[in-house]
């Protein structure tokens, strides 16, 4: 393999890890969107949500994670 066809292969992992976090960041943020609306109309509809503190675990450790987890742009 010559030099470049290695920085070709770099260059198309590369771009294949780009893809792969913008869809971790939609996905997350589809997550955490989802769930905060669930809170906010069980909270003005007074519904109450079975297992709460489970759904505030998630979302803390889903933005614990993201906060703790260096990005590189």
């Amino acid at each position: 393999m010559n030099e470049f066809d290695a920085w070709q292969k770099i260059l198309s992992e590369w771009k294949d890890v780009t893809r792969v976090r913008s869809l971790n960041q939609q996905l997350y943020d589809q997550l955490v969107g989802g769930l905060i609306y669930i809170q906010r109309y069980a909270k003005s509809n007074g519904i109450t949500l079975p297992n709460r503190d489970r759904l505030d675990r998630l979302l803390n450790n889903a933005e614990k994670f993201i906060d703790e987890t260096p990005l590189q742009t």
